[in-house]
């Protein structure tokens, strides 16, 4: 395509997004990872309060939360479907641990793979999965749950965060919906951490998967996949605040302008991996009066794209890119490109790790990143690979000699 055109395109579909606004994870024990376990006393939920002997125990998790201390209580959660007819499944303005992944009959360990329990919303029109606000509290923590088919209509149809520190951990939020930003997740303030976590399937006219308006979000091992925002940010969408994240994986969030969308704020981004989301990867400051935003992305992978970057405001360093028609265009800035197949496992059943004779294998120049997606070491080899993981090492088998 000519560069020109490729220019042109890009700004003609910011603009028409922006008109278009105006009209309208594993089992472990309980010394597992995750925040740690502050003094306080801990609740149990189960369905129809049935907890197997242990107390206090409630039917539903709001009941819990309202009779929790707010001083780093624990709320184990155990395997079932929670929902309600309020507005919000649950509500959460205390310090609590709130952690799925038991069963009634046994609380000392964990797996919410085998054991999920679900905060379900029901796409019923107006609610929410969960609101949270942490806000003058110590940190609230959310551990593996499925969080599923919000349909608030304001922003943040699957969870809403208002302010204050919270972690999100190993949840899977899926399904959600919202009328214009933050299908998935809505940020508004605060300092919030997103660890391994799946964001998929999640609508909204912007931010399909996460809207960012405001406050500090630092992100690591998530996968964002199968987002829509019609038009722009499929997967993420930036209009203030910072986000900064290594490890994430942005991939098949096809049906929209852009995976990563900034309007304002700034994004930090090493080692992720984009790939097929619409026409561009990443959008950030196309210089027209309503835009700003900054975007910088290093040693990372961009692929199946039109356009990898767009716009004054996005910047690559040490970046692959394969399969993309313009690296970087309309204002974007590009250094110490590396072009090439990734050679990803198997991407059409979602799996991106990457394989033997990859191009991204042993290309970052620096070391500042020491895990990959899957908490593997960084580097294998003489540098650490381009994108969200490092190849496994080969192994050698020896062999066994009996006397």
């Amino acid at each position: 395509m000519d560069r020109k055109k490729s220019v042109f395109a890009c700004v003609v579909l910011v603009f028409l997004s922006l008109l278009a606004v105006s009209s309208s994870v594993g089992c472990q024990t309980e010394s597992g990872t995750g925040a740690s376990r502050r003094p306080g006393r801990t609740l149990y939920v189960a369905e129809a309060a049935n907890c197997g002997g242990r107390h206090p125990c409630f039917a539903t998790i709001q009941e819990a939360v309202d009779a929790a201390a707010g001083q780093g209580d624990l709320i184990k959660v155990s395997q079932g479907i929670y929902t309600t007819t309020a507005p919000q499944v649950a509500s959460i303005e205390k310090s609590v641990q709130l952690v799925a992944g038991y069963q009634a009959d046994d609380w000392s360990a964990r797996c919410a793979n085998a054991h999920p329990a679900v905060i379900d919303a029901e796409r019923v029109p107006g609610r929410r999965a969960l609101f949270i606000d942490g806000t003058d509290v110590a940190t609230i923590t959310v551990r593996g749950f499925q969080i599923r088919d919000g349909a608030a209509g304001p922003p943040g149809g699957g969870v809403r965060v208002a302010g204050g520190s919270v972690v999100l951990e190993e949840n899977v939020v899926e399904g959600c919906t919202a009328d214009a930003r933050g299908g998935g997740l809505f940020v508004e303030d605060g300092s919030v951490t997103l660890t391994h976590n799946t964001i998929r399937g999640n609508v909204a006219q912007y931010g399909g998967g996460l809207y960012v308006a405001g406050g500090r979000v630092v992100m690591e091992g998530n996968t964002f996949s199968g987002n829509v925002a019609s038009p722009l940010g499929g997967a993420i969408a930036v209009d203030g605040g910072s986000v900064t994240g290594v490890n994430n994986l942005v991939v098949d969030n096809a049906q929209s302008g852009a995976g990563v969308y900034l309007s304002g704020g700034t994004l930090i981004a090493k080692h992720w991996t984009l790939v097929n989301n619409g026409r561009y990867g990443v959008i950030a400051d196309l210089g027209i009066d309503i835009n700003s935003g900054s975007a910088m992305l290093s040693k990372s992978i961009v692929a199946g794209h039109q356009g990898g970057l767009c716009g004054a405001g996005a910047v690559a360093n040490q970046t692959l890119f394969h399969e993309v028609e313009d690296p970087c265009i309309a204002g974007a800035s590009c250094m110490n490109n590396v072009f090439g197949d990734p050679k990803f496992l198997n991407p059409s059943a979602g799996d991106y790790h990457i394989s033997r004779g990859s191009a991204a294998v042993d290309r970052a120049y620096t070391i500042d990143v020491v895990r990959d997606m899957d908490g593997d070491s960084r580097p294998v080899g003489a540098a650490s690979d381009l994108g969200a993981d490092e190849i496994e090492p080969e192994r050698s088998f020896l062999p066994l000699i009996l006397r």
